[in-house]
This record gives structure tokens, sequence and C-alpha cells, in this order.
């Protein structure tokens, strides 16, 4: 009987998630998306986490997805592509880079108590599969920050040109 209290309550939580980050819609009741949360509860921690805690250090890549479910959370990107962001509730770290697979850094700690699930690199990809509008909005996410990267390498392509220019002309 407690194990029947806990997957439910577990089940609630992953709900109650999932609408607050605006994957489920008005239309998609409690009841009926039980067994689809059911599936993704399956696949996530919920867990509780005090100010202060580190869910991903800038020193290597991130391998969970974390979803904020109460509580708030700051994610800083080490490539500086974008200035520091605090997630609330709905809000989620590391799910763009496992999907894009490129190894991005990223500091995600616990701005406040939260209550958060977490997914690991290994179940992440079949929460995809359960949730299309997941994988559309990380997609989305993905696709927005290449317009960084692409100036980037822009700007990248531009040094190298200049230095075989000045290498050039330094050896005529």
């Amino acid at each position: 009987m407690k194990r029947l209290i806990e997957i439910t309550q577990r089940t609630r939580v992953v709900y109650s998630a999932l609408r607050s980050a605006g994957l489920y819609t008005a239309d998609d009741t409690e009841e009926r998306t039980r067994e689809q949360c059911a599936q993704i509860a399956s696949k996530v921690r919920v867990i509780s986490v005090p100010p202060g805690h580190v869910f991903a250090s800038g020193s290597k890549a991130n391998r969970e997805f974390i979803m904020s479910y109460q509580g708030t959370f700051k994610r800083t990107r080490s490539d500086a592509t974008a200035s520091p962001q605090m997630l609330g509730p709905g809000g989620s770290a590391g799910g763009v880079a496992m999907l894009r697979g490129d190894g991005l850094r990223e500091e995600v700690v616990a701005d406040s108590a939260c209550l958060v699930l977490v997914a690991s690199d290994t179940d992440f990809f079949g929460l995809l599969e359960l949730l299309p509008a997941l994988s559309a909005q990380l997609m989305l996410k993905a696709f927005q920050r290449q317009a960084p990267l692409s100036a980037l390498l822009e700007s990248d392509q531009r040094s190298v040109e200049h230095s075989v220019r000045n290498s050039t002309r330094a050896h005529r």
C-alpha cells in the first residue's frame, strides 16, 4: 500500500510539473494523462534539495535533465553565450545539451529550496519519446541557440582569415 501511495504522489508531481512547464493544456486532465504520467514518473527521480545545492558544475558536461516543480534554480552556461537565468516552476536545464550532444557545460545551482524532477542521460531520451511537446520545446531552444553559435563561428573564421593574411604578408 505504501508503494502505491508513493507512486501516486510521484505521478501527481509529474503531472503538476508538466502543467507548469506548459507541456499539458487545460484539456490534458490528470485523469486523461494518468498512464502517461506514471510512465514518465518511472523515468525520473523527484528530489527535494536545499538552497545552494549544485545540480551541475561548470567544469563538466551536464548529464541530467532537471525540471523545477517548486523553487528556483540558477543556470549559467560556461560558453558565455547567454547571461545567467533564474528558472522557476516548469523551468528546465540540461535538456538542450543532451539533445545536441555537444558537451555544453553549465552550472545549475538551487537558489531556493527546490522540488525537482531529474532524469539521467539514459532516461532522458525515453522521456522525449513519451513527451513529444518537450522534444519540440527543446529542439526549438537548440535551434535558437544556433544563432549565437554561428556568430561565434563567423568571428572565428574572420580571425583565422586575418591571421592568414598577416602571415602571408610577413612571408613576402
